[in-house]
């Protein structure tokens, strides 16, 4: 998913603008133009999105299950299942669905249409729950329990919350100057540990070769869960028999 940088001041005029091209460009990148998704991100940030996805991969055990929110075009899911670590990758945009389809993820990897305040996994089926720049859903009580409901009492919880380039020579920082003219000046909606209140963790800033990431590591507060299973959560019980 693209990093919104807007999603709560709506009241100036430059507010409102920004708001409306962000929404313009999202419908476009999510619908019709989900065939150009990844050349766009590569091109536009210096092929640093899919280094800042990555980031999440050295913090998940190398065997079980990851279930990724949002998974876009699959491109993460494509890197992260192996043998021993299954990758349930859920994504609501059919047109990002269908570029996922185009990728091999493998025996252990399976990419579905779903939402993630209704996670198809069985409760403490999971053994992490990973997002890349997630929107403000992310916050989200309902989606928050449901990430908690379905963690493992040791599971994880690892979010990509922005990425930023280093602003190196005029061509970095004229392309740093228009980001920060779409996003806006700063995230007014970017989640912090205090906004994941379910866990415990803490926001780490990984340096990669044109920028850095910042990535919050958490983990459960207790191991309270629900009892009721998210919606299609049936089909995947044998995700989570280990």
């Amino acid at each position: 998913m693209l990093p919104t940088h807007h999603d709560a001041h709506q009241g100036a005029p430059h507010d409102r603008w920004r708001a409306r091209l962000q929404q313009t460009v999202f419908a476009f990148l999510y619908g019709w133009g989900a065939r150009f998704y990844d050349r766009f991100t590569d091109r536009l940030f210096l092929g640093e999105w899919a280094r800042w996805q990555e980031t999440v991969l050295p913090h998940l055990l190398a065997e079980g299950l990851i279930v990724e929110l949002g998974a876009g075009t699959g491109r993460l899911a494509a890197v992260g299942a192996r043998p021993g670590r299954r990758w349930l990758a859920i994504e609501p945009s059919p047109s990002m669905l269908g570029q996922a389809a185009r990728r091999s993820g493998g025996p252990g990897c399976l990419i579905v249409r779903g939402r993630a305040d209704a996670i198809p996994v069985a409760d403490r089926a999971a053994d992490a729950v990973v997002a890349t720049f997630p929107t403000a859903y992310i916050l989200d009580p309902a989606v928050t329990t449901e990430i908690s409901r379905v963690l493992t009492v040791d599971g994880r919880f690892v979010v990509v919350l922005d990425g930023t380039l280093r602003p190196h020579g005029w061509g970095r920082r004229a392309r740093c100057g228009l980001l920060r003219l779409f996003y806006g000046a700063r995230r007014p909606d970017l989640p912090d540990p205090v906004g994941f209140d379910r866990f415990d963790g803490r926001t780490i800033p990984i340096q990669t070769p044109h920028g850095h990431a910042l990535v919050f590591v958490g983990a459960q507060k207790t191991a309270r869960c629900g009892t009721a299973l998210g919606s299609g959560a049936e089909h995947f019980r044998s995700w989570g028999a280990g």
